[in-house]
């Protein structure tokens, strides 16, 4: 039986218009990103199994 992976729990606030979109790992993501004035929220859970990756596209404004 093998050990269950460490999660890393991550809520980055991130300035933009918006989120245009989220990969993981080079794959497409869909996260529940939410409002924070003129932030935006992206929460993400990552199973630290092997080496992550985390891309957030954002808007910029007028986008």
């Amino acid at each position: 039986r093998g050990a269950t992976p460490l999660r890393l729990v991550l809520e980055p606030e991130l300035p933009g218009a918006g989120v245009v979109a989220v990969r993981v790992d080079g794959e497409p993501a869909e996260l529940d990103a939410a409002s924070a004035g003129d932030r935006w929220r992206v929460p993400v859970q990552l199973a630290l199994d092997h080496p992550r990756a985390l891309e957030v596209e954002m808007a910029g404004p007028g986008d």
